[in-house]
């Protein structure tokens, strides 16, 4: 598999993929959820790919409308979540590009769902940002130990989050899969 960058106005590039399979190409886009979204020719210019999706996973309403405004500032779309159980339903239905989640959320905290996330093959690869309003640093290892990739205290100012959410797509899967895989229908 050979990556190959596409970058758009403000230089934010999106990973496209081209593997063979069984006689067949395989086209795998971040981002894409069907062949119809994928970057086409036009005119000569390449149509950037969609904005990267991030899951924002917050219970409390002002917090999640502030991480919502950072990242669409950031250039990101976003989906929101206020409890752990429908963020994982909605991660493995819509394979976002990145979840942000509160450590301490209802239904199932963000460290159990940092593990489930990790746990299931179709979500294994998103990158995962948690974030904590305590200052322990016990939260942190717990919650990198369930597969997070990493742990911001609050609270967070939207240039720091937004940056983190950069450096966190910028970085190949690490966790033994790339979620992108499963979005071609």
């Amino acid at each position: 598999m050979c990556p190959a960058r596409c970058h758009s106005q403000t230089e934010r590039a999106a990973t496209a993929h081209l593997r063979l399979a069984a006689g067949r190409a395989c086209a795998l886009f971040s981002g894409a959820t069907n062949i119809g979204q994928m970057p086409q020719r036009h005119a000569g210019r390449s149509i950037a790919a969609p904005s990267p999706l991030v899951l924002i996973v917050e219970d409390d309403v002002e917090t999640r409308q502030f991480y919502t405004q950072a990242f669409s500032s950031g250039g990101f779309r976003t989906d929101q979540a206020h409890n752990g159980l429908q963020a994982f339903e909605k991660a493995v239905q819509d394979l976002p590009d990145l979840v942000l989640t509160d450590i301490a959320v209802p239904g199932i905290d963000g460290i159990e769902l940092c593990r489930r996330l990790r746990a299931d093959t179709r979500t294994r690869g998103i990158p995962l940002l948690a974030i904590t309003g305590y200052g322990d640093r016990e939260y942190e290892r717990r919650a990198v130990g369930a597969g997070a990739d990493r742990v911001l205290i609050k609270p967070c100012s939207a240039d720091t989050l937004t940056a983190e959410a950069h450096r966190l797509l910028a970085r190949p899967a690490l966790h033994g899969g790339d979620h992108r895989l499963h979005k071609i229908v």
